[in-house]
């Protein structure tokens, strides 16, 4: 489950905060101190006050594969629900891309559906992974909850 795991969430006393939504591409350190500080307040709360709240974006848990090669994902922390952020289209997720059989990744089509994330290419049959936000600078990325918490990126290989 590369990706869907990460190893912050393993160890005991610790929490992830997801920032590359108000970052600079060029620029490690977000100038967006003010939301920057809401999530690092939302993951102390959770994790130290043991404040029933949701406290970080979209973590992705499960994914099926259908035989058409549509892929589904499930997530934790959707909250009140997923949201496809800024979308032009009607939930349209950015910065999806499924793996070839060459082990190509390609951007994918992808948009929300009944709170998961719904995956496929008409050029991609067998899909040999996944993964999302996965670039240095995931500018377009918009799957988010409702509270405005930004997905974690993820990655997943099978073939």
């Amino acid at each position: 489950l590369y990706g869907f795991l990460n190893s912050t969430k393993k160890k005991a006393n610790t929490a992830m905060v997801v920032t590359y939504d108000i970052g600079e591409y060029n620029d490690l350190h977000p100038m967006n101190k003010k939301t920057l500080g809401k999530r690092l307040a939302l993951a102390i709360g959770n994790l130290i006050y043991k404040e029933d709240i949701v406290a970080s974006g979209p973590r992705a848990i499960e994914l099926n594969i259908d035989k058409k090669g549509q892929v589904s994902v499930r997530f934790t922390n959707v909250g009140s629900g997923l949201l496809a952020k800024n979308s032009k289209e009607d939930n349209e997720i950015y910065c999806v891309e499924l793996m070839d059989d060459n082990g190509d990744y390609n951007e994918a089509k992808s948009f929300v559906k009944n709170n998961e994330l719904v995956v496929y290419s008409e050029n991609i049959n067998n899909p040999q992974g996944i993964r999302y936000a996965w670039k240095n600078y995931p500018a377009h990325a918009n799957l988010y909850n409702k509270e405005g918490l930004p997905a974690l990126p993820f990655r997943r290989e099978w073939g």
